[in-house]
């Protein structure tokens, strides 16, 4: 039999870690050699001493950095690669520069949490919740956590590296009450084929309270294939949109189900961000999203960042 893996937190053939930036790693390199390794971390601790600690170097004219008690990624990450970082959902694991995701969660340690505040208060405990297109799971954490042991969490994820991330995210914070499924319910806003595409309708749900899709999916595709969904459990809806266009076109398409309809525009730069940070990254830049009520339902929580479709 050949060498087991090291648990999969400690990956392989590296002496660092993304989970714990600080931290080095002394491998065995013989199955049961401890001695190797103490040996190791001797000469490492010997080597620390005598360098001493790095001096620090301050002059009048650069400012001393605002102390920040919570850090961003872990240092080093290569491009493409995923690090880690405690954020306000949990430890996520995430590309640190991709996309907008990796590089809120970067920076500001959250992404869109203004989104995930207004479900809050939608999202009762016990609820079962379908998020389509979740990514590596910056908001499926939170959902999780928001519908308790009771309730369930649907995760449609295809890409096979996002779901693996997802996966491990989701497992990392104890979100047990989870069901990451296979294939794709609808397609990717960019036009690009989904493998094994089926719809909302074809998973025959006993119940759901949200039906949330992401912005790499055309939210469009995946509620046309809702359509029973929506007439029998009439879920409440919040769907990201590309533009003022595609946002026009999801009201028009829900409307056909009696539903009430609000824009949600949100800054990518929450000021009150978890990592206190002060700088806008985007540069102003606004998401857009489609929150949809049924019309038999009565509103009485503050919708903010919210206005009607009227």
């Amino acid at each position: 039999m050949g060498q087991p893996a090291a648990d999969w937190r400690w990956l392989e053939g590296r002496e660092d870690t993304p989970w714990y930036p600080t931290m080095r790693l002394f491998r065995q390199q013989t199955r049961g050699d401890w001695a190797g390794v103490i040996e190791r971390v001797k000469q490492a601790l010997e080597t620390q001493v005598e360098a001493g600690p790095p001096p620090a170097v301050v002059t009048p004219s650069t400012p001393l950095p605002r102390p920040n008690p919570r850090q961003g990624a872990a240092p080093g990450v290569r491009p493409g690669f995923f690090g880690a970082a405690e954020t306000r959902v949990g430890i996520l694991q995430y590309r640190p520069a991709d996309d907008a995701v990796g590089r809120s969660l970067d920076w500001y340690g959250e992404y869109l949490q203004p989104q995930l505040d207004l479900l809050a208060k939608m999202v009762r405990p016990g609820s079962t919740v379908l998020e389509v297109g979740a990514g590596i799971g910056a908001h499926a954490v939170m959902l999780a956590e928001l519908v308790g042991p009771q309730g369930h969490v649907l995760v449609c994820e295809p890409r096979p590296v996002e779901q693996r991330v997802v996966g491990q995210n989701l497992q990392a914070n104890k979100a047990v009450q989870v069901t990451l499924l296979q294939g794709m319910l609808g397609q990717w806003r960019s036009g690009a084929p989904a493998p094994a595409t089926t719809t909302v309708d074809e998973l025959q749900l006993e119940q759901l309270q949200l039906l949330k899709i992401g912005e790499e999916v055309a939210g469009s595709a995946v509620l046309a294939g809702a359509d029973a969904t929506l007439w029998r459990l009439r879920p409440l809806l919040f769907v990201a949109a590309a533009d003022a266009k595609e946002l026009e076109q999801l009201t028009t398409q829900v409307r056909e189900y009696s539903y009430r309809c609000w824009k949600m525009d949100v800054a990518l730069f929450n000021p009150a961000n978890f990592n206190r940070r002060e700088d806008d990254i985007f540069a102003g830049r606004v998401a857009l999203a489609l929150l949809a009520i049924p019309e038999e339902i009565d509103v009485d929580i503050d919708l903010e960042h919210c206005s009607e479709i009227r």
